[in-house]
């Protein structure tokens, strides 16, 4: 049988990996919201600048269309900047980008803490068994609580972190972590 240490040392591992990668999911998602709010901001802008300009009035003039057809362009610019805007506002993007930056920093801090455990065992600061297990607990219950209060995360915050892994812009953590801590995402 394997010392027991080693044991814990692997399930730290596993647990480090596990929270590095939602650490980069979380930071992608935070990304992903910023890029979605920088476009809709840019398209709320340029709506909104059309409606109110009277260059854009001009031209559909010299195009020679029907003053009718003037109006239902305008209203329709108009409204389409509205929805633009109402979407902004209901979906908070600012808030989003905030949480999700937040549990991205709470679970790197967590995961620090856990490669700095992994690092006291492996020196042997700790020859008591059971303190080893205290703080492994300590950080299992940190993490729970860190996670359970985590923002949800979509589809493409996870592939966008799967690319960085595979090329390689992830930090510190080795390949073989990663993969580790990857392991339940492949078998879904």
């Amino acid at each position: 049988m394997k010392n027991p240490k080693q044991l814990i040392v692997k399930q730290l591992m596993e647990r480090s990996a596990k929270l590095y990668w939602t650490y980069v999911i979380q930071y992608n998602q935070a990304e992903v919201y910023h890029k979605t709010l920088k476009r809709l901001t840019v398209a709320s802008l340029i709506l909104s600048g059309l409606v109110t300009s009277t260059s854009f009035i001009n031209v559909i003039k010299i195009w020679g269309i029907p003053y009718e057809i003037e109006n239902l362009i305008v209203f329709i610019l108009g409204l389409s900047s509205t929805i633009v805007l109402a979407i902004m506002t209901k979906f908070d993007y600012s808030k989003r980008i905030e949480a999700h930056t937040e549990s991205a920093t709470a679970i790197r801090r967590l995961w620090m803490k856990y490669q700095s455990l992994i690092t006291d065992i492996k020196v042997g600061r700790f020859e008591d068994y059971e303190a080893i297990c205290y703080n492994r607990d300590i950080l299992r219950d940190e993490e729970y609580d860190i996670l359970k209060n985590a923002p949800i995360t979509m589809q493409k915050a996870y592939q966008k972190a799967e690319k960085k892994i595979h090329k390689k812009k992830h930090g510190e953590i080795s390949e073989d972590e990663l993969r580790m801590g990857n392991e339940d995402h492949n078998h879904e």
